[in-house]
């Protein structure tokens, strides 16, 4: 690679498009601060302040953290930005083979995999990834209720 070369790959937590992005704040940061690609639930706020919390895989997510350029992980009554249903965003494969078309779930390390039906879908692969660890962009469709 010379100097005249340069490319920009997507990050975890990158927007595939870019839409305006909702701010909100969280409301418990469990046991640690929430990072980008991390998927979240809607959780109670004092007042008229909407918050977010991590959400477990049994839980009806909300959406996904979003990259910043400003910070890098987020505590208790920060503002962050979180894709929602209909976004695309870049999340990272915890399982061999996604296509493009697949409903894959979450992890809550903030990893996909092609749904097996036993946790939440968090969305719809829109691109393929050939194993773990690749990037993959994913169409949000939670939070869906039945």
């Amino acid at each position: 690679m010379n100097l005249n070369e340069f490319k920009i790959s997507p990050k975890t937590g990158d927007y595939y498009n870019a839409p305006s992005i909702p701010t909100l704040q969280v409301a418990n940061a469990g046991s640690g601060s929430l990072v980008p690609g991390i998927v979240v639930k809607l959780s109670t706020m004092v007042g008229e302040k909407i918050g977010v919390e991590a959400a477990a895989v049994s839980d009806v997510p909300y959406g996904v953290v979003v990259r910043s350029l400003n910070k890098t992980s987020y505590a208790q009554y920060d503002h962050l930005g979180i894709a929602r249903a209909g976004d695309i965003i870049w999340m990272e494969s915890t399982a061999a083979a996604i296509a493009a078309g697949d409903s894959v779930e979450f992890t809550t390390a903030g990893k996909v995999l092609k749904s097996a039906g036993t946790n939440k879908i968090i969305g719809i692969a829109v691109t393929s990834v050939p194993s773990a660890g690749g990037l993959i962009a994913i169409q949000i469709t939670a939070p869906y209720i039945a």
